[in-house]
């Protein structure tokens, strides 16, 4: 039905459906990113690191989404792929963060800040720095009892991939449980790698027709959208269930409904 719909359309009427679908996504998507920024407030001092990777991650997914929308008001349309690629990365390692319980969360999140401080170490030249960046190393380790692992003992050892708390996509995108049957998230990421790195056909693509590119990355912002906030319900325990739910209703009408684009 959609399909059918959306192939009398053009480009521009394509746009403008998808445009209006997502600003109601992301305003549900902003909501919940107030409730858990008014949580963070609140228990400032009692918060785990893991929540604070939850909520600095949903503050990048939106202000992904939000940059998607802003390169198709000017003449740099064909580069919305970078955004996107990367709101595809966030949710689905988001839905892996999600899936684990407290201590998971916080391992994730420790993971994140201990591969940064190993790369700035790595190719600092200071001794002082290294001896700083080592201390805070350590401290960090000791948290979730990884400095006992002589794996993560020794930062200069370490290998970069140990501290890697994220399965590859592929496997994050083959565990989901969000993932659609018709829809093979995997074929779609790869061929946004291929923008992402300047592969030939995906620059073919990408200048014959901007519009319909950004179009391309503009419907999976908003697919990715519906399952952001989604999922995030999901992990709030259903607060914002009845929003979501009318949400995703009110958008999937716009996309599909004859109504008139002009």
């Amino acid at each position: 039905m959609e399909d059918n719909i959306l192939s009398q359309l053009d480009e521009n009427q394509r746009i403008k459906r998808f445009t209006q679908a997502l600003s109601i996504l992301r305003e549900v998507g902003r909501m919940q990113l107030a409730l858990l920024e008014r949580h963070e407030i609140e228990n400032k001092k009692s918060l785990h690191s893991g929540f604070l990777y939850l909520l600095r991650t949903l503050e990048s997914f939106w202000e992904n989404a939000d940059f998607v929308v802003f390169l198709g008001k000017g003449s740099f349309k064909q580069f919305a792929h970078y955004p996107t690629r990367a709101l595809l990365e966030n949710l689905f390692r988001l839905e892996f963060y999600v899936s684990k319980d407290k201590n998971g969360q916080n391992l994730i999140a420790n993971l994140e800040l201990l591969r940064i401080q190993k790369r700035l170490f790595d190719v600092s030249t200071s001794e002082s720095e290294k001896m700083k960046l080592k201390d805070e190393y350590i401290k960090m380790a000791k948290i979730d009892g990884l400095f006992d692992d002589p794996l993560y003992a020794s930062i200069e050892n370490i290998k970069d991939e140990n501290l890697e708390p994220f399965p590859g996509l592929k496997k994050l995108i083959e565990a989901s449980k969000r993932k659609k049957t018709d829809f093979n998230w995997y074929f779609h990421y790869r061929m946004l790698c291929e923008y992402s790195h300047s592969k030939l056909v995906a620059l073919i693509m990408s200048n014959s027709d901007p519009r319909r590119t950004f179009r391309q990355m503009l419907t999976y912002t908003y697919l990715l959208s519906s399952d952001a906030i989604q999922l995030v319900d999901m992990h709030i325990e259903g607060v914002t269930k009845d929003i979501v739910k009318e949400a995703i209703t009110n958008a999937r009408m716009i996309v599909n409904a004859g109504m008139s684009t002009k």
